[in-house]
C-alpha cells in the first residue's frame, strides 16, 4: 500500500552523524539527498518510583518536528500501555501516568522507548518519497513501590 521503499538496519553506533546518498531512477536521473542523525537517549531514569505518583523520563537528543513522535511502551507486564510523545509536548519528559502505575500487579515496570522520524528529501521524485527512521532503545526495568 506504501509504494516501493527501500529498508536498511543499521546499528546506532555507525549511524550517528551525516549521510548522503544518491539514489538513480530507471531513466538514470540522479537524486541526491543529505540528513543527518543525532543521539537519542533517557537520562536519570530512576531505579524506583512511586506507583501513586506519575513517572517522568527524561529525555536528551534533538527537537522532534511535527512528523515525529516518541513511544513509551510497556512490554512483559500484566497491564500493557503506551505513552506517546509529540511535538506539542513542551515538557522534555515523557511522563507515565500514576493510574497506568496503579495498575500493575507486579513490582516492576519493563519498558521501551522508540522514536519514530520522518524526514523530507531534497531531491525526489515524481512519485514522491521521504525517509522514516525507527530508533529504538535497549528494553529499561524500573522497580515500583506502593
Amino acid at each position: 500500500g506504501s509504494g516501493a521503499f527501500y529498508e536498511v538496519d543499521k546499528p546506532v553506533a555507525n549511524f550517528y552523524g551525516k549521510h548522503h546518498f544518491v539514489f538513480t531512477d530507471i531513466n538514470n536521473k540522479k537524486f541526491d539527498n543529505d540528513f543527518s542523525f543525532d543521539a537519542f537517549r533517557l537520562v536519570n531514569v530512576p531505579a524506583s518510583a512511586s506507583k501513586k505518583q506519575p513517572l517522568a523520563i527524561h529525555i536528551e537528543g534533538v527537537p522532534l518536528s511535527n512528523s515525529d513522535h516518541i513511544d513509551l511502551v510497556a512490554i512483559n507486564t500484566d497491564s500493557s500501555f503506551t505513552v506517546t510523545h509529540g511535538v506539542r509536548d513542551i515538557s522534555p519528559d515523557i511522563v507515565v501516568p500514576a493510574k497506568e502505575l496503579k495498575r500493575k500487579k507486579s513490582n516492576e515496570l519493563k519498558f521501551e522507548v522508540t522514536l519514530f522520524r520522518k524526514l523530507d528529501l531534497q531531491q525526489n521524485t515524481a512519485e514522491g518519497g521521504d525517509i522514516t527512521i525507527r530508533y529504538a532503545l535497549k528494553p529499561i526495568t524500573v522497580k515500583l513501590v506502593d
